[in-house]
């Protein structure tokens, strides 16, 4: 209530009274970057900067989200691809917020993937090519052609999981669940 929305030229202006709470969520267009650029009426309508958001990586398929509020901002939440999966997480003054790192073993995946209590033919498919993964780990090659190896190994896990997501074996929270234990195996 009392938002207003206009644009001018390329640029695109949204009017929010003072203390509302809200969320902005920002669709990427097309390849390129954009800027955010959020100010404040004081008194005397004298407008002052808050925050210039500039050069940030934009995609056809990027979301980015914050929350505001009557303490403040909260930080961008970029989702470069929109797989479900923050890739970029930057406070309003262009500082990236450092990503919690979480690492899972091969073990970690495989006890996923049976908790997930699918058919047990797709079930043993997807621990197959886990343990092909981990089985290139202990290979007495070049530690090059192991992460070759490796890399095959788990995209190969990747397409699995993605068609079994596509035919609907796993809903679209599972698939990224998965895929979020593979991006951060030990």
């Amino acid at each position: 209530p009392g938002s207003q929305y206009f644009e001018l030229a390329e640029s695109k202006y949204i009017v929010v009274p003072k203390n509302t709470n809200y969320t902005a969520t920002i669709k990427g267009v097309g390849t390129g970057v954009y800027s955010l650029t959020i100010d404040s009426l004081g008194t005397n309508n004298v407008q002052s900067s808050v925050y210039r958001y500039f050069g940030a990586s934009s995609t056809p398929s990027m979301t980015a989200e914050f929350v505001a509020s009557s303490t403040g901002f909260g930080t961008i939440k970029t989702d470069a691809n929109s797989d479900g999966v923050i890739d970029l997480e930057q406070f309003l003054d262009g500082r990236v917020v450092p990503p919690t790192v979480t690492t899972f073993s091969y073990e970690d995946l495989r006890q996923a993937i049976v908790a997930l209590k699918l058919s047990r033919s797709r079930e043993k498919v997807l621990l197959l090519q886990v343990a092909v993964a981990k089985h290139v780990q202990q290979l007495p090659v070049s530690i090059r052609l192991k992460q070759v190896l490796e890399l095959i190994a788990i995209q190969n896990l990747e397409q699995t999981i993605r068609q079994y997501g596509r035919k609907q074996y796993l809903t679209t929270s599972q698939v990224n669940e998965l895929l979020f234990i593979i991006r951060n195996l030990d």
